[in-house]
């Protein structure tokens, strides 16, 4: 049998982690909060090097053929004036091809390299401990690498660095505790 991860969080992040140590031979479990497995989001600029992270998980092909590769790219504002505009044919000369794909789109690529079966929606993570046993709504389970990919309100970060909470507070400038 082999070692066991757990994922928390079924994101962008998460979803790669699963893919990646699946590759590896590790037995995992990707856990997601939300009640679905949801295709939300907004268009991402995936640059050279992201892409070649996507090709060493083996789905970087498929995410270019349901890209828009070199398009136009930058910073606009609320109103759409570009703030800033990024030369892509520069870009792309020195060091590759930039992708522009929506985020359904690529977790859904992401998802699809995954057994249905790993992949558990619905699932709050309420404490983790160091020794990999994590404490969810729906009982406890246990890994032997335990990663952490539940964004910015992380409950494993929160479990495994306690301060954490107040240090993101403090960068938003909330004044609670």
């Amino acid at each position: 049998m082999g070692m066991k991860a757990i994922v928390v969080g079924g994101g962008i992040s998460g979803l790669a982690s699963a893919i990646g140590l699946r590759e590896r031979g590790w037995d995992m479990e990707v856990l997601e909060q939300a009640p679905d497995f949801a295709e939300i989001g907004a268009g991402l600029s995936l640059w050279p090097n992201v892409l070649n992270g996507l090709d060493a998980l083996g789905v970087g092909a498929i995410v270019r053929e349901r890209s828009v590769l070199d398009g136009s790219t930058g910073i606009r504002d609320e109103h759409g004036r570009w703030l800033s505009r990024t030369d892509v044919a520069a870009i792309r000369e020195r060091f590759g091809h930039i992708a522009l794909v929506h985020r359904a789109n690529l977790l859904e690529i992401l998802r699809s390299a995954l057994p249905p079966d790993s992949l558990r929606s619905g699932v709050t993570v309420n404490d983790v401990s160091a020794d990999g046993l994590v404490r969810c709504t729906d009982g406890e389970l246990r890994g032997d690498l335990v990663v952490g990919a539940d964004g910015l309100h992380s409950a494993v970060r929160q479990a495994v660095w306690p301060i954490a909470r107040a240090s993101v507070r403090r960068l938003h400038g909330l004044a609670f505790s």
